[in-house]
């Protein structure tokens, strides 16, 4: 990384087969309802779910993860091979699927 005037920083350029990117997107879940679940437990375990995921999606990364009691916030790059709304929805739907699995005890 690089530090211009100013004092931003300039991330890494990728390059794919065919192309040059930084594709770099702020997410933001809420939980239904807004319930306030993110527990530091559930935070933590939530996490190691979604760095998992991520692997099945090369070039994914998920660079900060953030929680509230009711939301978290992601950023993270997702190169231009995939929609932003199909990555989405398979973290979504795959971490759900396991938390339910091992929080429905």
């Amino acid at each position: 990384m690089n530090e211009p005037e100013g004092g931003m920083l300039i991330e890494e350029v990728r390059l794919g087969a065919h192309c040059a990117y930084r594709l770099q997107y702020h997410v933001v879940w809420v939980c239904k309802y807004r319930r306030r679940i993110l527990m530091p437990g559930v935070r933590s375990y939530l996490e190691k779910v979604l760095r998992g995921l991520q692997r099945s999606m090369p070039g994914v990364e998920i660079e900060i993860i953030g929680f509230d009691g009711d939301h978290m916030h992601m950023v993270m790059v997702i190169p231009p091979k995939y929609s932003i709304s199909d990555v989405m929805e398979n973290m979504k739907s795959r971490s759900s699927s396991v938390m339910r699995k091992k929080l429905s005890g």
